[in-house]
């Protein structure tokens, strides 16, 4: 019995020791958890309302992510900042809470001043969160450019209800790569690549948009920020850049992560010449 008060005294020691030690860690876990009172109280003894972790995440993110509403309700009235990005992503925080569905977290954060509304946007349509939208669309905040870019990315995810919100907001078609890069460029950067670490897709261009065509995603349209450097609609804070060595086009570099993923262009398959196969002895 001794023994086990010992072992329980030693673990509070521990406990309490880590908690001093890091107390911005215990408040992340806090917040990840939703734990109101637990958040007040480390805040209340000096922990550092912004205190991030090694990707940059601080409680905000975890709360946002989670949607736990009156966790980050607390950490804003303390002066967390709503437009952190983290460092591995490099995803803002109304991002997070937008990805996951969470429509009252987002319109908390819009009304203390989060900002990166095309970002908000491109994580609620992707994965339809139509609550999401609306709550950005009430906000007043997403301009022409952010509404082009959600009704390009819903009309290609076959989100319609989502695509008449935006239109009726205002939306209309943004303008195709092909605008701003020559058709024969577009054209070359067109065909499979694959990574060395796995992964693998396609690019095609339509003689218009060029299209990124990842398995089990479907097709996403690029728009162009240079000749070499594009962004899938809807999610600026991914980079493709399109690698040529002397006239060839020999890959692309996806960034996040912030060192970026390389994959190879494949060579493209031979032509059929329709002439038939002859057999042995032929």
């Amino acid at each position: 019995m001794r023994s086990l008060c010992w072992i329980g005294l030693l673990s509070a020691a521990i406990s309490l020791a880590s908690m001093a030690a890091d107390p911005g860690e215990e408040l992340r876990r806090a917040a990840g958890r939703g734990d109101v009172a637990a958040v007040k109280a480390l805040l209340d003894s000096g922990a550092a309302v912004d205190a991030a972790n090694s990707y940059g995440a601080t409680a905000l993110t975890f709360a946002a992510d989670k949607g736990h509403i009156e966790v980050a309700r607390l950490l804003l009235e303390r002066g967390a900042d709503p437009n952190r990005k983290d460092t591995f992503y490099d995803s803002s925080i109304p991002a997070w809470a937008a990805y996951n569905g969470h429509a009252e977290v987002v319109r908390l954060l819009l009304a203390h001043g989060a900002g990166d509304v095309k970002e908000i946007l491109g994580g609620a349509v992707f994965r339809g969160h139509e609550e999401v939208v609306k709550a950005v669309l009430e906000s007043g905040k997403a301009d022409p450019e952010a509404l082009s870019g959600a009704l390009a990315q819903a009309t290609q995810a076959e989100q319609p209800e989502i695509a008449e919100m935006l239109k009726a907001a205002g939306a209309v078609p943004p303008a195709a790569a092909a605008d701003k890069v020559a058709p024969e460029v577009l054209a070359s950067y067109a065909g499979a690549y694959k990574g060395d670490e796995g992964g693998d897709f396609s690019v095609a261009f339509d003689g218009d948009r060029l299209i990124l065509n990842v398995p089990g995603q479907g097709p996403t349209e690029l728009s162009a920020a240079d000749e070499r450097t594009f962004h899938p609609i809807g999610m600026d804070q991914v980079t493709v850049t399109f690698l040529v060595d002397g006239d060839q086009v020999i890959g692309l570099k996806v960034q996040p992560p912030p060192e970026g993923q390389v994959y190879r262009r494949l060579p493209a398959a031979p032509a059929a010449t329709g002439e038939p196969k002859k057999e042995d002895g032929q």
